[in-house]
């Protein structure tokens, strides 16, 4: 994560929108999971105000955007099991 902004600036720099769907998740599959669902240019900031802590995996592109509908249909499906 010390990384993420270098990162994020370098894949603008090539050519990526700022505005592409980013995910950054943590924990990933386990119930503690923890995830953000952002721009790619917004990604670094909104991981640090989350306080997510590596390791973390980083989800570029229009799949990263099905993120958080994801949590949303499993929450859902929580809420009726």
């Amino acid at each position: 994560l010390s990384r993420l902004l270098q990162i994020a600036a370098r894949l603008i720099a090539a050519g990526l929108p700022a505005g592409t769907p980013a995910a950054a998740i943590a924990s990933g599959t386990l119930a503690a999971q923890q995830q953000v669902v952002a721009t790619l240019g917004e990604l670094p900031e909104c991981v640090r105000e989350a306080g997510l802590a590596s390791p973390v995996i980083i989800v570029v592109g229009e799949v990263a955007a099905f993120a958080s509908r994801a949590q949303g249909q499993a929450q859902a499906l929580r809420l009726v099991a």
